[in-house]
């Protein structure tokens, strides 16, 4: 009753918005699900303090079907906002690295809705080092075809292409995660090609790697 007071009283201080939210979803049960879905459905265009411990904690309380809530009503929505989406992708994330036990949402279907967002380019290179984070090598045709597309020809964007496959070219242990033999070789054939167009690019890159 506490957290649904302060998540709702205007007089709460911002900064503690993300961690009541959070708490709620350590703490909380169904009776909670559509308190915290009001909340998450409101269509801001502001930045919304707290919005991606809030989202969250309602990932820890529904799982799965929480995350295909959050899709539809953030991810496939053409008017949500970029600091939406960020925290939006900000509690995908978070249940990565956090979401274990009985929190756990299975791996594939997270990297599944994180593919979603790279249809959002404004959030594509943070998209794509997840990606490359959470070894998702299914990706890697469209990365490389998005290099040169209206909406993602940003510096900032290639350089995560690059490094996307330059994870991807060094082969490691399948059984972890890490690419095969065929994946490897495929990512060092378009890191070829872009090389040829882009090679200060892909020189700096490879310098930072």
């Amino acid at each position: 009753e506490k957290l649904h007071h302060w998540l709702s009283s205007k007089s709460t201080p911002a900064p503690r918005l993300g961690l009541y939210g959070l708490m709620l979803g350590l703490c909380g049960n169904e009776d909670d699900i559509d308190f915290m879905e009001d909340k998450i459905n409101v269509q801001a265009q502001g930045l919304r303090s707290g919005i991606g411990g809030l989202m969250s904690g309602y990932l820890m309380l529904t799982g799965s079907e929480g995350l295909d809530h959050l899709e539809r009503s953030k991810f496939q929505q053409k008017n949500t906002s970029p600091n939406e989406l960020f925290a939006a992708r900000e509690a995908v994330s978070f249940m990565w690295t956090y979401g274990k036990g009985r929190y756990q949402i299975p791996p594939e279907r997270l990297r599944q809705s994180m593919r979603m967002l790279l249809n959002r380019p404004e959030l594509a290179d943070l998209v794509i080092a997840d990606l490359a984070r959470w070894q998702d090598w299914t990706v890697m045709d469209r990365l490389v075809s998005l290099y040169d597309a209206e909406g993602y020809d940003y510096k900032g964007i290639r350089q995560a292409i690059i490094r996307y496959l330059l994870v991807a070219s060094r082969y490691s242990d399948p059984s972890n995660g890490g690419p095969d033999a065929t994946t490897a070789a495929r990512a060092r054939k378009y890191l070829t090609l872009i090389r040829d167009r882009d090679p200060q690019l892909v020189k700096r890159v490879e310098r930072f790697y």
